[in-house]
């Protein structure tokens, strides 16, 4: 009983939330600003700096940066471009065929059937692919066309909408929203190895007991634990997963 009135607690306040984030995200569209976008470069960038930048200027040989800074910079490259690309890619739009006439609302049931089949034999559709005709956008939704109340917009093969990057995710970025998460891995495995002699030598430095060592074990632990160990991707997913799930429950 306890940890029901609990759950719908927090589920009311992620809904509000939720109801408050969609205003802003409405406002900002309004001036071309997308707020996912913003929040995950300036994200980029506060860990590119302290973590990747300034270690591999202040430490490490000539050689040692020239290889592992230029494979590390390839694969943030794809990161970033796998990522905008997820985000920045428009929405397929159906085929002026598939719209319906103005009023085909307020004709009779009947009628409405009988211009589906005419309308599919007209444009060579298979009738068993046509599910439904979307009372907002007007058109014959074909097998996987969905109508995403948060993007208002129907969009054929639509496998979800991503509330995280706040962007539906469809047969046109797909592949690139897939490819985040191994560029993320790939990049987060690769700068595991080429920092782990970095880690060990300030485990050295808090053996021997130099001053301030603390916080240098501290910073840099933390560091590790949260950015470059493998399974902060695995963080990633389920926090992708979680607001999925609790964005289901709300709606």
């Amino acid at each position: 009983m306890c940890l029901s009135a609990v759950g719908r607690g927090f589920l009311r306040v992620f809904g509000g939330l939720t109801n408050l984030l969609s205003k802003i995200r409405s406002k900002s569209k309004l001036y071309g600003i997308h707020i996912p976008l913003v929040l995950f470069s300036t994200l980029l960038l506060a860990i590119y700096v302290p973590f990747v930048a300034i270690p591999f200027t202040f430490t490490y040989n000539l050689w040692y940066k020239l290889v592992f800074g230029s494979v590390l910079h390839v694969i943030a490259i794809l990161v970033i471009s796998s990522l905008f690309y997820t985000i920045l890619e428009p929405y397929p739009e159906h085929p002026q065929h598939l719209k319906v006439e103005d009023d085909f609302f307020y004709w009779e049931k009947d009628e409405k059937s009988l211009y589906v089949v005419e309308k599919c034999d007209e444009i060579g559709a298979n009738l068993r692919h046509i599910t439904a005709v979307c009372g907002t956008c007007g058109i014959i939704k074909t097998e996987r066309a969905h109508h995403c109340s948060l993007c208002n917009v129907c969009t054929p093969r639509l496998d979800h909408h991503c509330v995280v990057l706040d962007r539906c995710i469809h047969y046109g970025n797909q592949k690139s929203f897939i490819l985040f998460f191994f560029y993320m891995l790939f990049f987060i495995f690769t700068y595991a190895i080429a920092n782990a002699g970095l880690m060990l030598y300030f485990r050295n430095i808090a053996i021997e007991g130099h001053p301030g060592h603390e916080y240098n074990l501290m910073l840099l632990l933390g560091a590790w634990i949260s950015l470059t160990s493998p399974i902060y991707n695995s963080y990633l997913m389920i926090y992708f997963g979680l607001a999925h799930i609790l964005m289901g429950c709300v709606s």
